[in-house]
């Protein structure tokens, strides 16, 4: 399924954050992907999808969402978590209204 073009820039990226953090190369992995069926991952790789993907978008995603089957799922999630909700984009805020 190809990639709406207002997203794609996203998506390749999560996909490239997905590829990092399970240690595969991003062009074998694919929005159609299952993460236990085709990629092999179990809930403890799933939460460290979800930080690393907070960590690169500097976002804050809902931990209720774990229950997200396949690539697309993830990249849906992605472009729905609130921007600027990451700690750090909060600790910057802080310092910016004391300053």
């Amino acid at each position: 399924m190809p990639f709406e073009s207002i997203n794609t820039t996203t998506a390749e990226q999560v996909i490239q954050v997905i590829a990092q953090d399970l240690r595969l190369r991003p062009e074998t992995v694919q929005a159609t992907d299952d993460f236990v069926r085709d990629l092999g991952t179990d809930s403890l790789d799933k939460l460290g999808l979800i930080i690393a993907l907070e960590d690169a978008f500097r976002l804050r995603i809902n931990r209720d969402t774990e229950n997200f089957d396949t690539v697309q799922d993830l990249i849906d999630i992605t472009l729905a978590a609130p921007k600027n909700m990451h700690p750090s984009a909060l600790r910057k805020e802080l310092r910016k209204d004391k300053g």
